[in-house]
């Protein structure tokens, strides 16, 4: 690997958008195979019944978070030069935000990386709320909501030195909490006879998480010119995919604009080895205002958060960042709303 990252044959974000392309690839294999989304485990948890979608959540939340902090201890990765932490960033943003993206993928049916992975089993709701969330995040980015994306971000604006919660504790703290929910999910898995394979797809899913870390850290050090360290997320990328097809602008094809297709590839691998693929509609039943309604939310919230389910709730927490704990929590209130809500509806007509 070292021998491509310091290769002069191709430019470094050739070799950025190479390795997007292929991270991207295996996550949305392994993630469609597992069926990993965290609005099916908030539903989970919130009527409180946890089975194989909380165990698949939990085994990629813990594979990214003990692998992301391994590279810590290993010191292939640091705070440093980390962006994500070595700048200040909103907790107002990551609170409010994180519940109205909850909300926003519990009516949508599906977090963001859901939809893409849901896309490329042909269902075109999937597809259409992706593109809303797309336009969204763009508007709340640079738009027309960037002053309310603003305002709320300024609310509580946290320094980096409070930021990484490994600042907080003894040395190699994060790694041995990565490796005590590991230890748990596993168990749990066990408990409910989650299939191995499933089980080991989520697995994947989180250890792609914490590779893409580690992978774009060593490109940034081999690199000529500056190189963002990135994990997977789908809310930069999306916005960045639509200002490059939109516009004629100076952003480069690297990780974040193949990221996403490469996802949508080894999801369409992983639909047709599955024989799953099949061509899904708005209908009378789907309802197709909740989707719109949840796929503005998702923007909104994504941008706020500084990210998606994926991006802030997995990858940001898998470095300890405060902001995407706070994110993941939120969201996961979010979601609860939304849940509890349509059951005491469901409630009140079964006692109707």
């Amino acid at each position: 690997m070292e021998a491509f990252l310091t290769s002069n044959d191709i430019s470094d974000f050739a070799k950025s958008g190479i390795i997007g392309l292929g991270i991207g690839a295996i996550f949305g294999f392994v993630a469609a195979y597992s069926r990993f989304c965290l609005r099916s485990a908030c539903i989970e948890l919130w009527q409180f019944r946890p089975g194989q979608r909380t165990v698949v959540w939990l085994l990629a939340f813990a594979a990214a978070l003990a692998g992301s902090q391994y590279l810590f201890v290993t010191d292939e990765l640091s705070a440093q030069e980390l962006t994500q932490l070595s700048n200040p960033a909103s907790l107002s943003g990551a609170v409010i935000g994180g519940v109205i993206f909850g909300i926003g993928m519990t009516l949508a049916r599906g977090c963001v990386s859901r939809m893409v992975i849901l896309g490329a089993t042909g269902n075109v709701r999937a597809i259409v709320t992706g593109m809303i969330f797309a336009a969204v995040a763009t508007a709340s980015f640079t738009g027309l909501l960037a002053p309310l994306r603003q305002w709320i971000w300024e609310l509580w604006v946290v320094p980096p030195s409070s930021l990484h919660l490994a600042l907080f504790g003894p040395d190699g703290m994060g790694l041995g909490i990565g490796l005590a929910v590991l230890v748990l999910a596993v168990l749990f898995a066990f408990k409910i006879r989650a299939p191995i394979l499933t089980s080991l797809a989520a697995l994947v899913a989180g250890g792609a998480i914490a590779y893409a870390w580690h992978i774009n850290a060593g490109l940034s050090r081999f690199a000529f010119e500056p190189m963002p360290i990135n994990s997977i997320s789908f809310t930069r990328p999306s916005i960045d995919m639509l200002t490059m097809g939109l516009t004629q602008t100076g952003i480069e094809p690297g990780f974040t604009i193949a990221l996403v297709p490469g996802v949508f590839l080894g999801a369409v691998v992983a639909a047709l080895l599955q024989r799953e693929f099949k061509v899904k509609v708005f209908d009378a039943e789907s309802g197709t205002l909740r989707y719109i309604f949840g796929a503005v939310l998702m923007g909104l919230g994504g941008v706020l958060a500084g990210g998606c389910s994926v991006g802030a709730g997995v990858a940001l927490t898998s470095i300890l960042s405060l902001t995407g704990f706070a994110a993941l929590v939120s969201m996961i209130v979010g979601s609860g709303i939304v849940v509890l809500l349509e059951g005491r509806v469901e409630w009140s007509k079964r006692a109707g």
